[in-house]
């Protein structure tokens, strides 16, 4: 017998102002079952998830959920989704940094892990318990360690284990690994599988269908904002289609260029944090895309903030263009023409309650060409440079004064690159600036890389993605465990080499 039906979308259309994001979508999801979602960025597949979930209004057609009774029960607002065991797990984890990763696995679950009794919540119990469900997944974490010092897989992997304590019944994920490694990617595709085991149906959102292609039981896929048929894997061309989804969203080579290298612009030498950094020590110079990869847990975003300032190194010395410097703050970091965009665009990137425009040039509100005092700038020019950027990198919106948490993922991060070119800066930092776009919208990143090389400036990029470090840098440097184990230029570089060096690393997690 065919498994029951738990939702239905229904001709369901939305708009923004004249833009239609949605346009007659329908689809059903049985029990149990993993359906994929592929599209490329702008494809409105986060718009999709976000109505489904609740988040969102339609202007046409019905989403509806079909209780454990057998009744229907239209989803019109996220408590409609949350009371009908709608779950969802995001790109960007939806962690509370200044509560420990327990509390935050049962937080507004305390009374159904049986923690708590009346007001009184039993802290040893609920310690014990997430300790014990860490485990049982495999997941080697300090449960009573603050969230806040958690990296981004970390993050998603908590995340993840706090929808297994709630009542889901349809869990949306969208895009919740693009941060991770493949390693650390295939132990949540584990987990995944043994809470679907339970019932539990799965709704995936991905650019790139051969991520998703060994755990889905189904795929549609959606193209500015309309989808096509449901593919099931036991229709004869399943995987023809698979591979039409994947050429089509992934079909473009690194448009890398050769650029002569100038004279050094940043050097670190002895670099230290704590004990997650140990000596790192490398050169970066003018015309030269250096690439830093490292897995998840590395130290890599680690690295990141302290070459911005958000961190402060416990030993070793940066210097720019020879002198020392030393960076307490980010603005440290600005005024000597460092921009960096690391990869928790919500918490240290976009400001969410400001609109695109603002979200540009906020950092440079002090930058008035001498016109006047520095907290004011001219409407005029203020849409001239936000206006310029979005051309420049093709941010798709409706005006500059959109609210920037209505762009999609990929557009958000173009406005952090784009943030970086108006302040003129000399040594970009990435962190995953390509996480969350689809191909075409990567090329875009690509290309500004290729122009801060021309230009005479220099960049730093930090990937968990090996195939494009070596698409885009000139040298790449591997980090493993808070230490450089890899240092490979543009002439010996190769997949496995630095698979090599990142093998050795997780192999010894697992002993």
């Amino acid at each position: 017998m065919e498994p029951a039906r738990v939702l239905k979308v229904e001709e369901v259309c939305k708009n923004f102002d004249d833009i239609a994001c949605l346009s007659n979508v329908s689809f059903e999801l049985r029990q149990g079952e993993i359906l994929g979602i592929v599209g490329g960025n702008a494809s409105s597949k986060t718009t999709l998830i976000k109505a489904i979930s609740g988040a969102r209004t339609i202007e046409k057609g019905k989403i509806s959920v079909i209780d454990q009774q057998g009744n229907e029960v239209v989803i019109r607002n996220t408590a409609d989704a949350r009371s009908n065991g709608i779950a969802v797990l995001h790109e960007d984890a939806m962690i509370y940094n200044h509560f420990s990763v327990a509390e935050n696995i049962y937080f507004g679950a305390y009374s159904k892990a049986n923690v708590s009794r009346g007001c009184v919540i039993h802290w040893g119990n609920i310690y014990k318990m997430a300790e014990k469900l860490c485990n049982d997944f495999g997941f080697k974490i300090d449960v009573r360690q603050s969230a806040a010092t958690l990296s981004i897989a970390e993050k998603q992997i908590i995340a993840l284990l706090h929808v297994l304590v709630l009542d889901t019944r349809i869990l949306l994920i969208d895009e919740a690994f693009s941060a991770l490694g493949a390693y650390d990617t295939e132990k949540v595709l584990q987990i995944i599988k043994k809470l679907n085991g339970t019932g539990v149906s799965v709704i995936f959102l991905s650019q790139s269908p051969e991520h998703i292609s060994n755990i889905i039981d189904s795929v549609i896929m959606i193209h500015k904002g309309e989808v096509g048929r449901k593919i099931e894997r036991t229709d004869a061309d399943f995987q023809t289609k698979l591979e039409e989804f994947n050429k089509f969203l992934n079909s473009s080579p690194f448009p890398k260029l050769e650029v002569s290298k100038g004279r050094v612009l940043m050097e670190c030498s002895g670099l230290c944090y704590k004990h997650i950094l140990k000596n790192i020590s490398f050169k970066v110079r003018r015309g030269e895309i250096l690439g830093i990869v490292g897995m998840a847990g590395s130290g890599r975003t680690t690295l990141a903030r302290l070459l911005c300032g958000d961190l402060h190194a416990s030993g070793g010395s940066i210097y720019m263009g020879g002198d020392s410097i030393h960076m307490k703050t980010p603005v440290d970091a600005r005024k000597n023409k460092i921009c960096a965009i690391l990869d928790d665009r919500e918490q240290y990137g976009i400001i969410p309650a400001f609109s695109l425009s603002d979200n540009l040039l906020f950092p440079n509100y002090h930058s008035n060409q001498g016109k006047g005092p520095s907290f004011f700038i001219g409407k005029k020019a203020f849409t001239s440079h936000a206006r310029t950027a979005i051309d420049k990198l093709a941010i798709k919106c409706t005006n500059p004064s959109q609210g920037i948490g209505e762009l999609s993922a990929g557009n958000q991060q173009k406005v952090l690159v784009a943030r970086g070119f108006i302040a003129k800066a000399e040594l970009f930092i990435f962190d995953e600036p390509t996480r969350g776009l689809d191909n075409a919208g990567k090329i875009q990143i690509y290309n500004l890389l290729n122009e801060i090389s021309m230009s005479g400036r220099c960049a730093i990029f930090i990937t968990s993605d090996i195939s494009e470090a070596i698409g885009m840098c000139d040298h790449i440097l591997v980090l493993r465990e808070g230490t450089l184990v890899g240092d490979w230029s543009r002439s010996n570089m190769s997949g496995t080499n630095i698979h090599e060096n990142l093998y050795e690393a997780a192999k010894e997690s697992m002993i």
